[in-house]
């Protein structure tokens, strides 16, 4: 009958043998080359039986043992060896080290006397070791009985690792489980059969590795499988919806384990609607992993708003598409305000925020997030709703040539109301892919202009409470100490304390100080070195050139890398105006939020984006958060700070 032991690491301490032990040495660079541990010497007839422990430390690749007289000498794989053939009554001095692939440790030394009368204690037989999870289940035969000698039970020693021998009292015991083990790492396990009267018998080694028992898992339309290997827990993450009652999983197991009696892939359903347990059996050995599931669909509901009409969106979980229907109320697809309700795992990823405006008219508008595990998912949109009727304007390419880029949305209503023909309002989500939100108003001359006085420390709002809310176009902001106007088709007039003017005889560019004579569009910069340049118009530090014998082109503050929350005005003109005539046929404005997701655009780039629509000379308006925009009398950016000039557009 078979008996079974299983032994935890900490259970069954015996004392320490008696050993020698000699200083460890350390013979290279990296770890120290350290020696066995308690050596241990048992003299028979013509024989000598010699036992060890493996160092607490190292990768040891063999031991060497060595003696004399004679000067045998055996290269061992496991922690015992014995030594045949020797002449009794002689008195041998035995070596073992360490070998290491760097080189070998110290020696550990003893010294023992064969005798005729002295017993050679046997040794186990069949020693087998097989790998389980955590654990190692060793298997062995009875030592045949040896006359004069009594087994007492056996002593086993598991390396590497700092576990103390274990003592196994059964004689009769034929196997014993060791735990506590760490998976992945090849341990080398010794037994040795001990005798009553003291007697022992060369340790035999075998060598195993704990492994996990399941090797993979698998689950159909999951996101992710979770697998923690140290608690043994498997978690099955979904972010669409399915049956937690029936999910059906495939186990594949390393060979010798079984599932209900099932070997190899084994395929079961589950009901985790609460954490199920899966028991995984080897060599009597039992597994308990738990197995949960997790239902994650990431956007939850979703609320679409425009000019006060509010509706909810239809989830479609299954496919991941939502349903927006205004019915026949009449809306602006490019304007869609979205307030989107998303689980706690969940993080938008475009929109950013929410609520947020979102240009849903493209068949191929999307909601996108990261999920728990940072993949990204995206929810398809559709919005249905009465198109408001495009109000046919003016098309900023007749004056400048040049094409609007297509992922510029124009707004033709605004705040429930329509916009003018004679004004284009253009909403950019992105520069050179970053994301922004961004305004473009461009007008043209025949449009309605209106200038405020500029009441001392007056904000946004106060020019919003002056002006009213029947506006069309209301842009407000700080200029650093620049008037900015229009009248008529003198765009920009202003003063400024350092300049540029163009030298009529050389055709060079200086600077200068005075004012701007009425009406003169000049180059300024807030550097001191001269430039060549054939046109242009500057402020701030940078300037538009679009002239094809400009040098270097535009000019943006060396270590502008950021496009803090600014305004830039610009305008068009067919030919650079002599002096004292400041004629433009059209007038841009642009405007953008500070930070976040800006990061990385810095003025250069907006010289880029105004130049290539046409805009052939500008200048920025501010750089701080002091600037403001309304549309139909609603704000559309505002700044709290003291405002400098104020534009109306009817």
């Amino acid at each position: 009958m078979k008996n079974y032991l299983k032994l935890s690491a900490w259970l069954f301490l015996i004392p320490a043998l008696m050993f020698s032990s000699c200083k460890d040495d350390d013979k290279s660079d990296g770890d120290p080359l350290l020696a066995p541990r308690n050596l241990v010497g048992l003299a028979g007839d013509g024989q000598v039986i010699l036992n060890w422990d493996a160092p607490l430390s190292g990768e040891v690749k063999e031991y060497s043992v060595t003696w004399t007289p004679g000067n045998g000498s055996a290269t061992v794989n496991g922690m015992a060896y014995t030594a045949t053939g020797l002449t009794n009554d002689t008195e041998y001095t035995f070596s073992v080290k360490a070998v290491y692939a760097s080189g070998s440790s110290d020696a550990l030394t003893v010294k023992k006397t064969p005798k005729t009368e002295a017993i050679n204690y046997t040794a186990c037989t069949d020693v087998a070791a097989q790998a389980g999870y955590k654990a190692i289940t060793l298997t062995w035969a009875v030592p045949e009985i040896v006359p004069k000698a009594e087994l007492s039970g056996y002593t086993i020693t598991v390396a590497p690792g700092e576990m103390e021998p274990i003592k196994v009292a059964d004689p009769q015991a034929v196997s014993a489980v060791i735990d506590e083990l760490a998976n992945g790492t090849e341990y080398t396990v010794t037994i040795i059969a001990d005798y009553k009267d003291g007697g022992m018998s060369a340790g035999v080694s075998v060598k195993a590795t704990p492994t996990e028992l399941i090797s993979k898992v698998e689950s159909d339309n999951v996101s992710k499988i979770s697998f923690d290997k140290e608690n043994a827990a498997i978690e099955l993450y979904y972010t669409r919806p399915v049956d937690v009652e029936a999910i059906p999983v495939t186990f594949t197991l390393i060979e010798g384990a079984t599932i209900d009696n099932e070997s190899g892939a084994v395929s079961k359903t589950l009901n985790l609607k609460d954490p199920a347990t899966v028991d995984v059996v080897m060599n009597d050995f039992t597994i308990p992993y738990q197995v949960t599931a997790v239902v994650d669909t990431l956007v939850k509901s979703l609320q679409a708003s425009y000019d006060g009409t509010t509706v909810n969106g239809k989830v479609d979980q299954a496919t991941r598409k939502i349903l927006i229907d205004f019915g026949t109320t009449q809306i602006d697809k490019s304007a869609i305000e979205v307030t989107i309700d998303i689980s706690e795992n969940a993080t938008l990823v475009n929109p950013s925020a929410s609520p947020a405006t979102m240009n849903l008219s493209s068949e191929n508008a999307a909601i996108k997030l990261s999920d728990k595990y940072g993949n990204e998912v995206s929810y398809g949109v559709t919005c249905l709703g009465e198109e408001i009727p495009v109000v046919e304007g003016f098309n900023p390419k007749d004056i400048t040539g040049k094409d609007i880029p297509a992922d510029w949305v124009r707004l033709n209503r605004f705040n429930g109301k329509d916009i003018s023909k004679n004004i284009a309002v253009y909403q950019i989500s992105s520069i050179k892919d970053q994301v922004m939100d961004a305004y473009v108003v461009m007008w043209k001359d025949g449009a309605n202009f209106s200038v405020l006085a500029n009441p001392e420390g007056a904000t946004f709002a106060d020019y919003m409470t002056t002006y009213g809310a029947s506006n069309q176009v209301l842009i407000s902001g700080a200029t650093n100490e620049w008037t900015a106007i229009h009248e008529g088709t003198t765009i920009i007039q202003g003063k400024q304390g350092s300049m540029f003017t163009k030298d009529a005889g050389s055709g060079k560019w200086h600077q200068n100080t005075g004012e701007f004579k009425d009406g003169v569009l000049v180059n300024v910069d807030a550097g001191s070195t001269p430039w060549d340049v054939t046109e242009g118009f500057a402020g701030g530090g940078f300037y538009l050139n679009p002239a094809a014998d400009a040098g270097n082109g535009y000019h943006y503050t060396p270590g502008d890398a950021t496009l803090a929350s600014r305004c830039f005005f610009g305008c068009n003109r067919s030919e650079y105006p002599t002096l004292g005539e400041s004629y433009a046929t059209l007038a841009a404005f642009f405007i953008c939020k500070a930070g976040g997701e800006s990061k990385g655009i810095g003025q250069n780039d907006i010289c880029e984006l105004l130049i290539d629509v046409g805009i052939t000379c500008g200048y920025p308006m501010c750089e701080n958060d002091a600037i403001g925009l309304s549309i139909n009398g609603k704000e559309v950016f505002s700044g709290a700070q003291k405002l400098y000039y104020t534009v109306g557009i009817n």
